[in-house]
């Protein structure tokens, strides 16, 4: 089976460079059409990708800073309120937890237990 796709192949191969190559009349400046052609979209998906990958990082960058501030407000406000009296204390410890693992729960990015994830 090989062997005849093969063959028939080669037969093909011979047919059109015979018979329907020399019908088209290419001459050396279709090349360079081509080529040019092929050059001006090779620079514009280089282009495309290239500031695809910076907004990219600028929104990384920008959620990643805005995580850390609120991590930076949670801790402030926990220490804040450990100064408080026993029973509003405990309070706001009960409150931080249940808020705590309610936002853990939610659908999203994977979470590490008392870690952020780098």
């Amino acid at each position: 089976m090989v062997a005849f796709i093969e063959s028939l192949s080669l037969i093909g191969l011979v047919f059109v460079r015979r018979n329907l190559i020399p019908r088209l009349h290419y001459h050396d400046g279709a090349n360079d059409a081509v080529s040019g052609t092929v050059q001006a979209i090779g620079v514009f998906y280089g282009i495309t990708v290239g500031l695809i990958a910076v907004g990219v990082w600028n929104t990384n960058s920008s959620a990643r800073d805005l995580v850390s501030k609120e991590a930076a407000s949670i801790s402030a406000l926990y220490r804040d309120v450990s100064g408080y009296p026993a029973p509003y204390e405990k309070s706001f410890e009960g409150n931080y937890a249940s808020t705590r693992s309610s936002l853990s729960k939610r659908p999203g990015l994977p979470r590490e237990e008392g870690r952020a994830r780098r």
